[in-house]
């Protein structure tokens, strides 16, 4: 007899990417609030804190790690998915 583990759930996979995206849009925004930072720079602090948080979640056994993209694709998420008006202002 061959024991097979339980494969997760969809949902939980899907739960916990949107957990992740949250996660670098909350790094993300600080390009929105502050004028006195570089765009670059809060890409740059998004690949740290993702891969500092990865480092944690191996360390606690937590086997979903966030998928970690280079800083050009954060700063196209800043683009992206934060308010252009609010961006546009600072």
């Amino acid at each position: 007899m061959v024991f097979v583990p339980p494969r997760p759930d969809p949902e939980d996979l899907d739960h916990s990417r949107a957990i992740d995206f949250l996660f670098i849009l909350r790094i993300l925004d600080k390009y929105a609030v502050s004028s006195q930072i570089a765009k670059s720079q809060v890409a740059q602090d998004a690949v740290d804190e993702a891969t500092r948080e990865n480092e944690r979640r191996k360390a606690a056994g937590f086997p979903i790690l966030i998928n970690v993209k280079s800083a050009r694709q954060y700063e196209r998420w800043i683009e992206k998915y934060l308010d252009p008006f609010t961006v546009a202002v600072q």
